[in-house]
């Protein structure tokens, strides 16, 4: 007889299910990320606060349907936390590489189309900014134009993670939920 343990069903681990999720999240904000460059929404500044706020309802999202589907309702505030975590990673690197594929090959003028806008809105509002804070508006500006998209790069991975870090630890507090004690389950 063969021994049945090699023919017994694993459920999947714990990181197989998280980079699924973060894989699938990654390209979906990608796509976003495309959408948004081809309707022309705006410089940088813009794009980081919408792929901000489509980055928390992704992760939203693939927290809700995780617990629901793969950990049967049970998520403690580490599960949940280091379940976003993993999640940060891939869209970290996700878009990482698209900022540096779309600052290299496809809109080498991003970075200072981005710089012009911003210098654009300022100089709008220079009269109300006190002295002092002038010479520091000038000076990001021109590092604005001085920016590789190496730089560019690596500023979206650590940003997204940063991001990532503070939405996990926001998401985690409401998606964790406790395990049912054995007597309370008998009374049900």
């Amino acid at each position: 007889m063969e021994n049945q343990d090699e023919y017994e069903i694993t459920p999947p681990s714990f990181l197989k299910i998280a980079s699924k999720y973060g894989v699938f999240l990654g390209l979906g904000l990608i796509v976003i990320a495309l959408l948004l460059k081809v309707g022309n929404f705006g410089n940088a500044f813009n794009f980081i606060w919408y792929i901000s706020l489509f980055m928390l309802g992704g992760m939203f999202i693939c927290l809700h349907h995780a617990r629901k589907s793969e950990f049967d309702m049970y998520f403690t505030y580490g599960k949940a936390f280091r379940f976003g975590m993993i999640l940060t990673v891939f869209v970290a690197f996700s878009l990482s590489i698209y900022v540096f594929a779309i600052t290299t090959f496809v809109d080498k003028e991003w970075i200072t189309n981005s710089a012009v806008e911003t210098e654009e809105k300022i100089s709008d509002s220079l009269d109300k900014i006190p002295e002092q804070y002038r010479e520091m508006m000038e000076e990001s500006i021109e590092q604005m134009y001085a920016t590789k998209p190496l730089e560019l790069t690596w500023g979206m991975l650590i940003n997204v993670a940063f991001l990532g870090l503070i939405l996990s630890a926001i998401l985690a507090i409401f998606f964790r939920t406790k395990k049912p004690d054995s007597f309370e389950s008998d009374l049900a």
